[in-house]
C-alpha cells in the first residue's frame, strides 16, 4: 500500500467532460469525531445541486496511515465521474492520517479498523443531517486499505452505509506486508489481541448492507488469498454478496480496461444498491 502508492484511487487524473460547465469544484470543510476531534473533508457536489432535492451519497475513504486525501487539486476520476452521476462525492480524513499532529496520527497504533472507522461513521453521520443529502442512500467505496476500511464501516455501521465496494482489501493483517503491518501492530507474538480486534473477520456479523468485491487474481501487495478468505466466510455465514475477480491483474489492476471494467462495475453497483429502489 504505501511502498508501492497505487492503491490511491484519488490521485489527480483528468477526466474528460461535456462541458467546462460540468466540472464542480470541491468545497471543503470541518466536523467533530464523537469525542470532540476535529476532521477534515472534502465534497465534490453534481452539477446544479439543488438542495430542495436529496441524493445519494459517494463516500470515498482510504482512511490508512501516511495518507492524507482532503487537500486542494483536482477530483480524482471516480470523483468526478461520479458527482457527474448525480452523486454527492465526500472524503474525510479520519484519525491516522498524515500531516496532522503526532497525537492525531499515531491514535491508530496498536488496533486498525478502530477509530479510523467510528469517524468515518461520525462524518456519514454528520451527512445525514446536511440539505440536499437522502440519509439512506449513503454508498462507501474503497481500495486497498479504503476496501479494508470499506468492510469494517459496513460490519460495524450497516444502519448508516447503504452498501458498500471494496476493490482488493486487507481482511486479516496477518496476510500482510509484515514491514508495513509491524509498524502500527507490532508483532503477532507481542499484539495478539490486536491483531484479532483488527481483522475484518472479528466484525463480519454486524454485516447487513449489500457489498461489491472486487480483486485483481495476480495481487502481490494484497493477496488474493485475502479475499478469497473472505468470500469463504460470508458463504459459511449465508450472506450473499457480488463478486468481480480479474485474472492476471496485479494491486491497482493491469490495463486501462480493467480499470474502466471495475469503476463501471461500481458506478452500477451503486446505481442498483444506494441511488435505486431500496
Amino acid at each position: 500500500m504505501v511502498a508501492q502508492n497505487i492503491d490511491r484511487v484519488d490521485r489527480v487524473d483528468r477526466v474528460a467532460t461535456s462541458g467546462p460547465d460540468r466540472h464542480v469544484l470541491p468545497e471543503f470543510g470541518h466536523i467533530q469525531a464523537e469525542d470532540g476531534q476535529d476532521l477534515q473533508y472534502s465534497m465534490v457536489k453534481p452539477p446544479g445541486f439543488d438542495a430542495s432535492r436529496r441524493y445519494s451519497v459517494f463516500l470515498n475513504v482510504y482512511g490508512g496511515p501516511t495518507v492524507q486525501n482532503v487537500k486542494r487539486g483536482w477530483p480524482g476520476l471516480i470523483d468526478e465521474y461520479m458527482a457527474q452521476q448525480g452523486y454527492v462525492v465526500f472524503t474525510l480524513d479520519n484519525r491516522g492520517s498524515a500531516r496532522r499532529s503526532r497525537a492525531f496520527t499515531d491514535s491508530i497504533r496498536g488496533r486498525l479498523g478502530e477509530i479510523e472507522v467510528r469517524d468515518q461513521l461520525a462524518g456519514a453521520r454528520w451527512l445525514q443531517g446536511q440539505p440536499g443529502i437522502d440519509p439512506k442512500r449513503i454508498g462507501v467505496f474503497g481500495w486497498s486499505y479504503g476496501g479494508y476500511m470499506t468492510l469494517m464501516m459496513l460490519a460495524k455501521g450497516s444502519d448508516v452505509v447503504a452498501a458498500g465496494a471494496a476493490v482488493a482489501p486487507v481482511t486479516d493483517w496477518r496476510l500482510y506486508d509484515t514491514c508495513y503491518t509491524e509498524r502500527y501492530l507490532g508483532t503477532p507474538q507481542s499484539n495478539g489481541q490486536g491483531y484479532a480486534d483488527s481483522s475484518v473477520f472479528s466484525a463480519l456479523g454486524g454485516l447487513k448492507s449489500p457489498l461489491f468485491l472486487a480483486h485483481g487474481m495476480a495481487d502481490d501487495n494484497v493477496l488474493f488469498v485475502n479475499s478469497t478468505r473472505l468470500m469463504s466466510e460470508l458463504q459459511n455465514r449465508g450472506i450473499q454478496f457480488e463478486l468481480m475477480t480479474y485474472p492476471g491483474a496485479k494491486h491497482g489492476l493491469s490495463t486501462p480496461q480493467m480499470k474502466m471494467h471495475v469503476f463501471t462495475a461500481i458506478g452500477d453497483f451503486f446505481d442498483r444498491r444506494v441511488k435505486g429502489p431500496r
